[in-house]
């Protein structure tokens, strides 16, 4: 294989994320309002809190490769109310993300950005998607709490057997 550039990992990675990103909101989606209101402490984000940093730091990684500027201060999340309405964005602005990856010359994705520091599209981008995975994770945790059963993420859990995704 030969030796992929960082920008053409990221769109690989990306790619092979999204299905677990989908199949968490899956696992929640059929779940009733106050089950999502689940948070296993007080300074802890809710179910439906974690779920909508999906759809809104996805959507800001979305417009970064076009602009190459964050601000936290011009930073608006979307205070969403549903689980569809945040599968919905999610999944449209990672269709968008890798599209523009796709099509981004290796200069622009390394090119000079601004965010809360200098930085590279490329390297905020990539900053942004582990940070997201983090709060999978995090998200994943909440699941059986919350009433649902554990999407397979990187293979079997408890509610998710091996056969069952050899299917």
């Amino acid at each position: 294989m030969a030796n992929r550039t960082i920008r053409e990992f990221y769109i690989s990675l990306l790619g092979n994320e999204k299905k677990a990103f989908l199949a968490v909101l899956d696992a929640i989606s059929g779940l009733p309002a106050t089950s999502l209101e689940y948070k296993p402490d007080p300074k802890s984000k809710n179910g439906l809190e974690l779920a909508s940093l999906f759809a809104n730091e996805f959507g800001m990684v979305d417009q970064f490769l076009d602009t190459g500027k964050w601000s936290m201060e011009d930073e608006t999340h979307i205070k969403y109310t549903n689980v569809a309405d945040i599968k919905k964005e999610a999944e449209r602005a990672i269709d968008s993300i890798l599209a523009k990856a796709s099509k981004m010359s290796e200069e622009d994705w390394n090119a000079d950005a601004i965010a809360w520091a200098s930085t590279t599209k490329g390297a905020f981008a990539m900053d942004l998607l582990l940070d997201l995975i983090h709060h999978r994770g995090q998200l994943s945790t909440y699941i059986r709490a919350m009433g649902g059963k554990n999407p397979s993420i990187y293979g079997p859990t408890a509610d998710v057997s091996m056969e069952e995704l050899m299917k």
